[in-house]
């Protein structure tokens, strides 16, 4: 019967606590993309992510075109700023919701 209730304790209080990580965490991958702009190298864009702590999914380019995504840390949202650059510069930046 303890094991009942300390479970259902641990999911009242991971149910209160979610939304407010929720929400830290979109709202850090908004400002990062924010601070992206077109033009900016490859490597100042890795740097602002790193020194946010912003993870990135995706490829780095050679010399081609590239495609790279800024995501949240949270498993259940599908909340992330994607960018799309051409050899070593940024092209663009958006936030994209699924």
């Amino acid at each position: 019967m303890k094991i009942l209730v300390d479970s259902i304790q641990m999911l009242v209080v991971a149910a209160m606590i979610y939304p407010m990580f929720y929400l830290w965490d979109i709202n850090k991958v908004d400002q990062f993309c924010s601070e992206i702009e077109t033009g900016i190298s490859q490597q100042t864009f890795l740097q602002i992510a790193d020194e946010q702590s912003i993870k990135i999914v995706g490829g780095s380019g050679g010399k081609g075109k590239w495609n790279s995504s800024a995501v949240t840390w949270s498993p259940f949202t599908n909340y992330s700023c994607k960018v799309r650059g051409y050899g070593g510069l940024v092209s663009n930046a958006w936030i994209e919701e699924a």
